[in-house]
């Protein structure tokens, strides 16, 4: 009897130690049944993918819940009260969700939590944060001048600063003139 308390005792140490509740029973036959519930935990937390309107939240779970993404632009204490929200009602213990229909080049905030249904086994991540990208700049515009020599009327590519692109030639009707304007000359103002 003496074995089995300090064996009990050292059970019941352990168990305080990993936060673990336990069940303790003596039979009067002086066995003792000791049952265990561990609770939902969610790890490996994590966004990947992440393009200019979407993102994919992973996660894992010590058992086989739901999954739900909760997110917005801005973090909030409360879960509920984030903006958004997508849930998958399969039951997993890899968990992955894709978000869709972001803005590109913003921070979003998010959370996951995963339960159990038809038990109290919830769990509910700390709040993470990624940055969708944001699309390559616009080319610059493009500039035409308007010439009409010759009364031959052409358009010419030029710079934003007013340089010729492209050397431009014209030559009259008759053949008796050609003008040419070599590239990189500035147009006067």
């Amino acid at each position: 009897m003496k074995l089995a308390k300090i064996s009990l005792a050292i059970i019941t140490s352990l168990a305080l130690m990993l936060s673990v509740c336990l069940s303790v029973q003596a039979s009067e036959e002086g066995s003792v049944d000791i049952s265990a519930t561990v609770p939902l935990t969610i790890s490996d937390v994590s966004a990947s993918s992440i393009g200019y309107y979407g993102a994919t939240i992973s996660w894992n779970t010590n058992a086989d819940a739901n999954s739900q993404v909760s997110y917005d632009t801005v973090y909030h204490e409360n879960i509920d009260d984030y903006a958004y929200s997508t849930e998958d009602t399969t039951l997993v213990s890899n968990h992955s969700v894709r978000l869709t229909e972001l803005s590109s080049g913003r921070t979003y905030h998010y959370r996951v939590r995963s339960a159990i249904p038809d038990t109290e086994f919830i769990a509910t991540s700390g709040d993470y944060t990624f940055r969708t990208s944001s699309p390559a700049p616009s080319p610059p515009p493009t500039y035409y001048i308007d010439t009409d020599l010759f009364t031959i009327g052409k358009s010419y590519r030029i710079s934003r600063t007013g340089e010729i692109l492209k050397t431009i030639e014209a030559t009259s009707e008759d053949g008796m003139l050609t003008m040419t304007i070599p590239e990189r000359h500035h147009r006067p103002g």
